[in-house]
């Protein structure tokens, strides 16, 4: 008798036991999946810079819009970092903005083109920094020419004048600095373009021909040579 009743309690056991796993396997089935991970966003979209026209010779100003990346990571705090810089390097601008613009900025027209870099950012639930993928545009084409023609004739003995002339396409807006080299050696320096031709006097040649060279630079940062040659008796 004792032992017909310690099979049924012990089957009873195995019944209950085995409906307490079956129920636990399908709450743990049923449980929501741990949150992802927020991962970086991805690159801001149609990146363009517009002209709002200019001020005064040499202002030119313009603006910057985009859109928001495709997949922003799952991350929080969607902001924008931004940088804007000229032909030459220099920076013109840069911040962060909630917008998917940023603007107006505010430039010499002659350190055209101009570039912005914009890259999307969010942030992780304990405040850590996730940055997307760089996007760039350019604008701008403008070249600011200095261009210039050399006439050399001696003066005295040893002495040379030269005409520095302004030659098409100028901008009497526009000047650089000009240095001028007779055999690789400097000797004058000074302004180039603009609204005044130039002249510049050389002493001590030896008798012979000499090769004379103008450098100017242009406030974009290029160079614009002139060349002639010259017969000191």
């Amino acid at each position: 008798m004792n032992g017909a009743l310690d099979r049924s309690l012990k089957a009873a056991v195995l019944i209950a036991a085995t409906s307490l796993t079956a129920v636990l396997g399908a709450g743990a089935a049923n449980a929501a999946p741990a949150a992802s991970e927020p991962t970086p966003p991805g690159p801001v979209q149609g990146l363009h810079l517009d002209s709002r026209g200019g001020e005064g010779a040499r202002v030119a100003y313009f603006d910057a819009g985009w859109k928001a990346p495709a997949d922003t990571g799952g991350g929080k705090n969607l902001h924008y970092a931004y940088d804007v810089r000229d032909t030459t390097g220099r920076k013109i601008d840069a911040g962060q903005t909630d917008a998917t613009a940023a603007g107006r900025f505010d430039a010499d027209r002659c350190t055209q083109p101009y570039t912005i870099k914009v890259h999307a950012v969010t942030e992780k639930p304990n405040g850590s920094v996730l940055v997307g993928p760089e996007t760039s545009a350019t604008f701008g084409s403008l070249t600011c020419e200095i261009n210039s023609s050399l006439a050399a004739k001696q003066t005295g003995p040893g002495t040379v004048h030269v005409d520095i002339k302004r030659e098409a396409p100028w901008d009497p807006e526009v000047g650089g600095p000009g240095v001028l080299t007779a055999d690789g050696q400097k000797v004058w320096s000074g302004s180039v373009g603009g609204a005044e031709d130039e002249e510049a006097t050389i002493s001590g040649l030896k008798p012979g021909t000499h090769h004379l060279k103008l450098t100017t630079r242009s406030p974009n940062g290029h160079d614009y040579v002139a060349t002639t040659d010259v017969t000191v008796k």
